[in-house]
């Protein structure tokens, strides 16, 4: 199968598959849509009892020796998603087909098969699923058959933004206990800043390349390299943790040429942690820093787009 990592494809619903990024595509036969998707999508769709949708997938695969193609997809989820529903139906044009051999819908979660539908053919009544999607994080759709099956308002139920940063707390064990005072890091008032108004943006919903959402999150103001965006802070012994998360920008998610794209943070003027450079195919990356006996902290973001410090908090003493 020739695979293709997905290219300039423009978003239609956040909740509509069509709008889903997929990481990867192919089709047994090699042919591939422009884009890099295996799928056709459609604005309507006519079923073989002649009921009409809003909107369908299909697929473009076809084998050589006539046999049925496969075409697939797959989407790096990442745990966003509670449930994937949509139905199944025989495309109006295709309503006299009775080869029972070949054309059906299969799901794979993980790796894992989940679900495959019954074969369809003529007469076949349209078919309905749900799958569960809790902590998937790759999720794998296969048509077969071209220009047979179409996928139908097919919707992709989100985890709310307080769930996700719940679970994503949960998942990079930043989680405050009750018993733990904290201040949010856009709330900690800072002395000295890259500029008067301050080094970074707040921002009240982060979303990363991948799609998660967080509920807080800092970036740069400058682009310059040469110009770190920072702001310092007197904490005074106050505290005794810094805690977050590091991830690059959904509207920069296919940016791969990022040399100077990392944060730094620095305790009493001695640098104490520097990230990775963030670039695309980069994991959320977090990271907690020891503040017991600090007077000053000072963190510093090099991309003002590119990047997002999220959930950001100091913990008190």
């Amino acid at each position: 199968m020739d695979e293709y990592s997905f290219d300039n494809y423009i978003p239609r619903n956040d909740n509509d598959l069509r709008s889903l990024q997929w990481s990867k595509a192919g089709t047994t036969s090699g042919q591939i849509n422009a884009n890099g998707s295996a799928f056709i999508f459609y604005d309507s769709v006519t079923d073989n009892f002649g009921n009409e949708y809003s909107h369908g997938i299909g697929g473009i695969g076809w084998d050589s020796n006539s046999s049925p193609g496969r075409s697939w997809q797959e989407y790096e989820i990442d745990g966003a998603y509670k449930e994937i529903k949509g139905r199944i139906v025989l495309d109006y044009e295709a309503r006299s087909v009775t080869d029972s051999d070949g054309f059906y819908i299969m799901i794979n979660c993980d790796r894992e098969f989940v679900y495959r539908s019954p074969y369809i053919k003529s007469g076949s009544d349209p078919i309905d699923f749900t799958i569960d999607l809790s902590d998937v994080k790759l999720l794998r759709i296969e048509i077969v058959g071209k220009d047979m099956i179409r996928i139908v308002d097919c919707q992709l139920i989100a985890l709310s933004a307080e769930e996700q940063e719940e679970k994503r707390n949960q998942e990079l064990n930043i989680n405050v206990s009750q018993t733990e005072e904290h201040l949010d890091l856009n709330d900690l008032p800072w002395y000295n800043a890259s500029t008067n108004e301050g080094g970074f943006y707040n921002f009240e919903d982060v979303r990363d390349y991948l799609g998660n959402t967080y509920a807080s999150g800092i970036g740069g103001i400058y682009d310059n390299a040469q110009t770190p965006n920072f702001q310092e802070y007197n904490i005074n012994s106050q505290y005794s943790e810094l805690r977050g998360c590091i991830v690059l920008d959904f509207d920069a998610k296919i940016q791969s040429n990022m040399d100077s794209v990392f944060v730094s943070i620095y305790s009493d003027g001695e640098l104490v942690y520097q990230s990775p450079n963030i670039r695309e195919g980069v994991e959320p990356i977090d990271f907690s820093i020891d503040l017991i006996n600090v007077e000053r902290l000072r963190i510093e973001i090099i991309g003002s787009s590119m990047i997002r410090v999220v959930n950001g908090v100091v913990i008190k003493k």
